[in-house]
């Protein structure tokens, strides 16, 4: 492994434009948790405080809801062109 250091490393899903975003944030947490245990470190929130997939998946299920609430899902057109 590399001796390299990291300030940083930032995962993002944007909701609105992803059809399936639970399938796409499990796949990214996978990637997220590989790669912690590869260089170190720990997953941290925008506040910096250690993260919780569980508060995130209520985060992507609280969005989903507001969007069907407005009559539309993440991935649809409307969803693309305004998101």
């Amino acid at each position: 492994m590399a001796e390299d250091t990291f300030d940083d490393l930032v995962f993002v899903i944007n909701i609105a434009r992803n059809s399936n975003p639970l399938k796409a944030f499990n796949a990214m947490w996978r990637a997220a948790e590989y790669i912690q245990k590869r260089l170190g470190g720990s997953l941290l929130d925008e506040t910096h405080r250690e993260i919780s997939k569980d508060n995130y998946i209520e985060i992507i299920n609280n969005t989903i809801g507001r969007f069907k609430k407005w009559g539309f899902k993440p991935g649809e057109d409307v969803a693309l062109f305004l998101f």
